[in-house]
């Protein structure tokens, strides 16, 4: 490729319930769809969190790049060894006593050359706490635009699309990928076993282009997606989006 061609990213957010399921269901999974970065949702949580963090990324053969445990509201980012990592962080949501932790894993990537920023959230189903969180997710993403030209939020957000939180990401610009490559889509994700709810979204901003977004091994063909996979990795499906960056090289932190 290049340094002038426009390169192309593989983004998966999974929702993987503490990887209590079937552990090498989900490696699998992840191992077959080859992202270049992964926003996991409800990941390792409290006890050792660090090493089964470390040991869920090798079991995708992926590197932990970010997040984790309590600070993060458990939620990951793993990425592929070509990513570099320009900055990363996590802000857990405010929650109360004795409450399962929620909060945002973020950072700034560098990629094929190109700089993306990531904010993998997991938001809580009490559509009142949803609301006032997505305030500070916009916070959030207002600092990734600000050290990167292609952002992306993923996450399980607790609702369908067209709820609060995705009409306060619309109105701050970003654009949900799957209803940009396949306008009119449902492409559930949930639960994983007669899925009837798309609670699993990824939002674009910025230098890119969607080229492709789905559940893969559904809508999306992948080699090695399996479907008997999919309904025991987790009690939700991934969501891939293939992005194309269409920034200049070399913007970032």
């Amino acid at each position: 490729m290049s340094a002038d061609a426009e390169p192309q990213v593989r983004v998966l957010t999974y929702s993987v319930r503490s990887a209590r399921l079937d552990r090498a269901a989900l490696g699998r999974v992840i191992r077959a769809v080859a992202p270049d970065l992964v926003a996991v949702q409800r990941g390792p949580g409290r006890l050792r969190h660090r090493s089964a963090a470390a040991r869920l990324a090798r079991e995708g053969a992926l590197l932990w790049l970010g997040g984790g445990g309590p600070p993060a509201g458990a939620n990951l980012l793993l990425g592929h060894m070509r990513v570099d990592s320009v900055l990363t962080w996590s802000q857990r949501f405010p929650t109360r006593p004795l409450a399962r932790a929620e909060g945002i894993a973020a950072g700034v990537f560098r990629v094929r050359g190109r700089t993306l920023g990531i904010a993998g959230v997991h938001l809580p189903p009490d559509p009142e706490e949803r609301v006032r969180y997505a305030e500070l997710l916009a916070v959030v993403v207002g600092e990734l635009r600000s050290r990167a030209a292609a952002v992306v939020v993923a996450g399980d957000v607790g609702e369908d699309p067209g709820g609060p939180v995705g009409d306060r990401l619309a109105g701050l610009g970003l654009l949900d990928a799957v209803e940009t490559a396949r306008p009119g889509a449902p492409e559930l994700t949930f639960p994983a076993r007669h899925s009837n709810r798309r609670l699993d979204t990824i939002w674009t901003s910025g230098a890119v282009e969607v080229v492709i977004a789905g559940v893969p091994g559904r809508s999306v063909r992948v080699s090695g997606v399996h479907a008997d996979d999919l309904v025991v990795a987790s009690d939700h499906l991934p969501l891939l989006a293939d992005l194309r960056l269409t920034g200049p090289a070399g913007r970032g932190a």
